[in-house]
């Protein structure tokens, strides 16, 4: 496949891929990938492939990382936990 064609295919399957995102019923985006895919098994793969990694993305995504710091009276430096809490500042 030449460097152009590769280079349209690429711009095709992300076109695809951003507009199946907009689909949020699974069957429709499914069959809208069906659809504007057609007989192409490699395109097809691919738009499915960047939507299984944007659904482990959004996943990780979700899941929040750690609050923020929480207020322990049982730790060592609570004057600077304190003080953090009232002033925004430690010490």
């Amino acid at each position: 496949m030449s460097a152009k064609a590769t280079k349209a295919k690429a711009g095709t399957e992300r076109d695809i891929f951003l507009e199946a995102l907009e689909k949020i019923d699974p069957v429709e985006q499914f069959q809208f990938v069906q659809a504007e895919c057609g007989n192409d098994e490699q395109l097809r793969s691919g738009v499915e492939a960047l939507l299984r990694e944007h659904q482990q993305i959004g996943a990780f995504l979700d899941t929040p990382a750690l609050a923020g710091p929480r207020w322990n009276p049982e730790m060592p430096g609570r004057e600077a936990q304190d003080d953090y809490f009232r002033n925004g500042e430690a010490g």
